[in-house]
């Protein structure tokens, strides 16, 4: 068997020696930094090697190695292509769930430029070397019993290898394998792209927190239960409607960049006792928008699921006590809107799980206006307000929840709306940054027209509109916004996850809990808690949310900012005890409203 297995070996590296080192070229070529993936003495490169041999030592058993390693290396070159097109153009990786969004990035891919460069062109070159390789090589003949014998040994290395190593982070701790909290292209470059992979693979299920009991759960809830719960503003319940905007920032308040115009002159300008403006710390950059749907909507955190994880895909999967839900008990329609294709993310799936009623996609837009290939904002808010004034032309003394999430501003940002209208002062390229600036322009106006038609109704309204993180480009735009980072109140950690939020009433709100609060931060998973004197509804986890945010402000997948305004990484032995002690009963609690109507 020993001498099989070293015929086996030797034969690989005799006919077809390059193929795995080659291989890993193929994949890993497709990084950014040029020589990144030529570390030959460092011994990541080592264990990456030792998959990649492990894998081809296996293909070389099989009867069909000609037509199995040419579809692995054909794989492995499309799978390093799209890493590298996702990195350039979202700069992020290909998460193990992407899968699962495989149709919905089909339908936005028009909008992003298709990369072929020196790195793709190169790692083109190395997969037809392999497959040269492969076609000129000689398979092993050997007897069918040997063959067998030799498939489960390799077998066995390969899941020993993948089980035992690739799998096990306590063993990759020892081996020098790091997997920081908010670059994961740059794991990706230091650890392998499979090995990144797996990384995330692992902890896919990982959210169940440590010393978790039901009872604990309860406990906690134990000392909010007999507390007052808010009371409400105004008599009559009010209409709430959520706007998640896509990618919608406020750049002219976060770094003064030097336009020609200015960008969200009537954001600006909205100003009195019916609104407060605050920023709002996101989860995400450039996509993922779910996530931050996950957040509102539930007042769970992604600060407790693995990073690059989708609860919308993975977790919501049975009834919860969201906010849609509660608002549905107390005698709510409940309307969500999504001027696109409405198998994205879950949607027709998770909403109703969440207390949504109807789901309104792209299929009922009668024609709408488009900027780009997407629903414009004044379309998606003409929609909105359809339904609003059909619902109270028939159920009156009916509220209505309406959400909606818009689609205008979505990336990629090559090409630019019909009319450009804002301009940079800068020698730089970023024709891309111009094009999502004037995207922004014709939201602003949009917005004007919307609060304009809820400023008129008779019922008492509460609007919360947001963005639900900032844009990437694939051109220099990035450059230009770390030019003017010294603008901004915020540190570089933070800076690019900072979106604009907004309560917007038709009535007096300056009494109201949100309108009184010191801080001028939250994240989107305080919302709800926040607004509950505003909308009327409160519960015993969102009195504990409240109390939180007197110490924790804000939190996301990658941190949290304390109430001072310090930034503390995910998971960093620097927080401090007390503001620990809030994250781990914080964690006990999302587990428990996550996992408790679970049958």
């Amino acid at each position: 068997m020993v001498r099989l297995l070293i015929i086996s070996a030797i034969a690989v590296f005799m006919m077809q020696e390059l193929q795995p080192f080659m291989q890993y070229i193929n994949v890993e070529l497709v990084k950014l930094e040029p020589f990144a993936w030529l570390p030959i003495m460092e011994h990541r490169f080592l264990f990456n090697m030792l998959l990649y041999f492990l894998l081809y030592l296996f293909l070389y058993l099989l009867p069909g190695f000609r037509i199995t390693g040419s579809v692995i290396t054909v794989f492995m070159f499309l799978f390093g292509w799209a890493q590298h097109h996702v990195v350039i153009n979202k700069k992020q990786i290909i998460f193990p769930w992407d899968i699962y969004n495989l149709r919905l990035i089909g339908e936005i891919s028009s909008q992003y430029k298709v990369i072929i460069n020196f790195h793709v062109v190169v790692s083109f070159i190395f997969m037809l070397l392999i497959l040269l390789l492969i076609i000129v090589g000689k398979p092993i003949r050997i007897s069918k019993t040997n063959r067998f014998i030799a498939m489960a040994v390799v077998i066995l290395m390969n899941s020993v290898y993948f089980f035992g190593f690739i799998m096990n982070p306590a063993l990759q701790n020892k081996a020098q394998f790091y997997y920081a909290t908010f670059i994961s292209i740059t794991n990706s470059t230091n650890n392998g792209v499979f090995f990144n992979f797996f990384h995330y693979l692992r902890d896919l299920e990982n959210i169940v927190p440590e010393g978790y009991s039901e009872q604990k759960a309860l406990n906690i809830l134990e000392r909010y239960n007999d507390g007052e719960a808010m009371s409400p503003i105004t008599a009559k319940k009010p209409d709430v409607i959520i706007i998640l905007n896509e990618s919608f920032a406020d750049y002219e308040d976060l770094l003064d960049l030097p336009a020609n115009e200015e960008i969200l002159p009537y954001y600006h300008f909205l100003d009195g006792d019916n609104l407060v403006k605050k920023n709002l710390l996101s989860s995400v950059l450039g996509g993922s928008t779910a996530n931050t749907e996950a957040e509102i909507l539930t007042s769970q955190t992604m600060a407790f699921f693995p990073q690059g994880s989708y609860p919308f895909i993975q977790y919501f999967d049975h009834r919860m006590d969201a906010f849609p839900e509660l608002l549905k008990v107390n005698g709510y329609r409940t309307v969500a809107i999504h001027p696109f294709e409405a198998f994205g993310w879950k949607r027709p799936t998770v909403y109703p799980l969440l207390g949504i009623d109807s789901f309104v996609s792209i299929k009922l837009f009668d024609n709408p206006e488009k900027v780009r290939d997407y629903v414009s904002d004044e379309a998606a808010y003409e929609y909105l307000t359809a339904v609003h004034r059909a619902h109270k032309a028939t159920n009156p003394d009916t509220p209505i929840f309406q959400y909606l999430v818009t689609m205008q501003n979505h990336s990629g940002y090559s090409v630019g709306p019909q009319e450009k209208t804002i301009r940079l002062e800068t020698d730089t390229n970023v024709t891309e940054l111009e094009n999502y600036l004037s995207l922004l322009h014709i939201s602003d106006a949009a917005l004007e027209q919307l609060i304009n038609y809820y400023q008129a109704s008779s019922d008492p309204v509460v609007l919360v509109f947001f963005g639900d993180h900032q844009a990437i480009w694939a051109d220099d735009s990035e450059s230009l916004l770390y030019q003017y980072a010294s603008n901004s109140q915020f540190d570089l950690a933070t800076l690019r996850y900072i979106a604009p939020i907004m309560v917007w009433t038709n009535f007096d709100i300056s009494g109201s809990y949100f309108a009184n609060i010191d801080q001028d931060i939250l994240s989107a998973n305080y919302i709800a808690p926040l607004i509950a004197d505003l909308t009327g509804i409160d519960t015993p986890y969102y009195r504990f949310l409240r109390d939180m945010y007197e110490y924790v402000p804000a939190i996301n997948a990658f941190g949290l900012i304390d109430a001072d305004g310090r930034f503390y990484e995910r998971g960093s032995e620097e927080i401090p005890d007390d503001i620990q002690k809030w994250l781990d009963e914080y964690e006990v609690l999302q587990y428990y409203e996550l996992m408790k109507n679970e049958t």
